[in-house]
């Protein structure tokens, strides 16, 4: 898990710059502007939330798999 932490660092920084753009940022654009940009972030994020929930459900079948591969061994 140590190995992942400038990962996850990367990602929590990313996603918290781009919700902070959007809210702080993106309401002083030109309305064209909001629209385009807007969108292009919002489902930039809905993509990022969505990997990180296909991870943690990949990293719980990964661990139920091998506590019954660990059960039938034993």
């Amino acid at each position: 898990m140590l190995i992942q932490a400038p990962a996850w660092f990367l990602w929590i920084t990313v996603t918290a710059a781009l919700i902070w753009w959007t809210a702080a940022v993106l309401p002083h654009y030109p309305w064209i502007q909001k629209v385009g940009a807007g969108s292009m972030v919002l489902v930039s994020l809905a993509a990022d939330f969505l990997l990180i929930y296909l991870y943690v459900v990949g990293l719980q079948r990964a661990r139920k798999a091998a506590v019954e591969a660990a059960a039938r061994r034993a």
